[in-house]
């Protein structure tokens, strides 16, 4: 199976980390490689640099493997080891000369442990099943997020139904919703936060000042640190402490559809975000606490409602303020392959490492036949540390339906969570009643 590429270049030619500017009319007389020997594990990458001769050369490169299932090239050089073997990476400029380097991948070291993505490969049993067929308040909408914050505290978040967004509590796993908060133009509420504040009180991190498209809301503008009111409500779009990223992409074009993650532990915040009519994912990630004492100044947000634009003046903390710990952005995929190629279902920070998740449900054209979800985990500069992996379960659609966890064996990846060395999948599926009655599952893996 070939290995996909998560971070995605434009498809042909890259100039060469030697190169300036456009190619000369001779080009290099020669190339070589450094380095021209690579030795790596799976799932390690390695950039490789094309080096002319004369070393003045200005030259394009164009960097292909005799072997991707074992030796993975990007657009710039990098590679990524993948099945244990050997191939050959060859660069090749644009007026024809080439330099090969040679790639050996030995495979994960047992004494290390089992890896993440055989744990991701098992199939569907009652082990990994933590959760199953909650209902939520709005029956026909499906979960965007869940959190908990102990075994008796769950919340869950619903797509919006025209104005209003929820926010469920569940008394533990399996069990179906007690209380609900209604929001009204929030956002998608994909991706919220769960915290047990130090007064007590339970606090949902979530979309705030979402924005009109003829019928919900979504691309939010912000996100907000709302107390959770069982039978309360919030209207006006925002609420609590609210944060906003007043930095733009090619400092022109706002980020749009801020969705916010937290590792309370380790102290750190990560914001996922989009751009309109920009075909990628970007990732901010920030310490927490720098985040938490930035100042709250006066902020102003131009904003669509179904009644127009209107402009709301509210107190925020603007990100852009914060050191950044690191950044990196994730081209939409144009091939089943290559990641985010399905729909994004949420992002989690957890230590130093950033998981993406991507999946569509069984129907849908990138899954016409079973249900499919995949995980990739980066570091803070974009450098792939866990390659896109299938999450097996999720498509095992007569499993699915044996357990009674969907009724037509359709399953649509929904946000995910890690907590004590415990990764957390949510999905929804349809309940036995009817299709357009939506309950949601969790399960969950034990991280090597």
């Amino acid at each position: 199976m070939r290995l996909p590429w998560p971070i995605l270049l434009s498809a042909g030619l890259a100039l060469s980390s030697a190169a300036c500017g456009g190619e000369g009319a001779a080009g290099p007389t020669r190339l070589a490689i450094r380095p021209e020997k690579v030795s790596l594990k799976t799932g390690e990458t390695q950039q490789l640099t094309a080096v002319p001769t004369p070393v003045s050369a200005r030259f394009s490169t164009t960097w292909s493997s005799s072997a991707p299932d074992i030796a993975q090239v990007s657009p710039s050089g990098l590679v990524i080891g993948g099945t244990p073997g050997e191939a050959t990476v060859t660069a090749t400029a644009g007026n024809g000369v080439s330099a090969t380097a040679a790639v050996t991948v030995t495979g994960i070291d047992p004494s290390a442990g089992p890896d993440i993505r055989s744990v991701l490969a098992a199939p569907l049993s009652q082990a990994l099943v933590h959760s199953r067929g909650t209902q939520l308040y709005k029956k026909g909408n499906i979960m965007q997020g869940f959190d908990f914050t102990d075994a008796s505290s769950y919340w869950y978040s619903q797509s919006p139904d025209g104005e209003y967004q929820y926010i469920s509590f569940v008394p533990g796993p399996s069990q179906q919703y007690s209380s609900y908060m209604t929001l009204e133009q929030f956002g998608h509420m994909t991706q919220i936060v769960a915290e047990k504040g130090s007064d007590g009180k339970n606090y949902i991190w979530c979309n705030s000042n979402g924005q009109y498209s003829g019928s919900s809301y979504g691309d939010n503008l912000s996100f907000s640190r709302i107390e959770y009111k069982p039978g309360g409500s919030y209207s006006g779009g925002y609420a609590g402490d609210t944060f906003v990223l007043s930095r733009k992409y090619a400092d022109s074009k706002p980020f749009i559809d801020l969705q916010v993650a937290i590792d309370f532990e380790a102290r750190r915040l990560l914001v996922g975000a989009r751009v309109s009519g920009v075909a990628k994912r970007f990732h901010f990630v920030y310490n927490l606490d720098d985040v938490l004492a930035l100042p709250v100044k006066e902020t102003t947000l131009s904003v669509t409602t179904s009644a127009g634009t209107v402009t709301r003046t509210f107190p925020a903390r603007d990100l852009e303020e914060a050191p950044l710990l690191g950044s990196f952005e994730i081209a939409r995929g144009t091939s089943p392959d290559q990641v985010y190629y399905c729909s994004h279902q949420g992002h989690e920070i957890h230590g130093d490492t950033v998981w993406f998740y991507e999946g569509n449900a069984q129907g849908a054209s990138t899954a016409p036949d079973a249900s499919v979800a995949y995980l990739t985990a980066y570091d803070f500069e974009g450098t792939v540390v866990v390659p896109r992996t299938r999450i097996a379960a999720i498509g095992d659609s007569v499993q699915m339906m044996n357990f009674g966890i969907t009724w037509d064996g359709s399953a649509e990846a929904e946000s995910l969570k890690i907590k004590d060395r415990k990764l957390y999948l949510g999905f929804a599926g349809h309940s036995a009643a009817s299709s357009g009655n939506r309950i949601q599952s969790i399960l969950v893996y034990d991280l090597p």
